[in-house]
């Protein structure tokens, strides 16, 4: 089974809880670890972003004065508000 689809599982049955938020805010700090913005993820994603404008210089210029839209940005969106 895919580690999302057993995530969404499991996210739908604590939905059905009383305390669902509270439960919820748990399974995620101390189960899948997704609560907390850690150092080495923001500079993932601070080198992830450098990628991104490095070809989007290439291909298309420079990034100032250019709107963009970003889909799937996640809990932490880290690229968009680079932009």
């Amino acid at each position: 089974m895919k580690k999302w689809l057993l995530k969404a599982i499991v996210q739908k049955g604590i939905s059905f809880l009383p305390g669902k938020h509270q439960i919820n805010y748990l399974f995620q700090r101390f189960v899948t670890r997704g609560v907390q913005l850690s150092p080495a993820y923001l500079e993932d994603k601070l080198v992830h972003f450098q990628k991104h404008a490095g070809f989007f210089r290439k291909y298309r210029g420079e990034l100032s004065g250019r709107s963009v839209l970003e889909l799937g940005t996640g809990w932490y969106p880290v690229i968009p508000l680079c932009l």
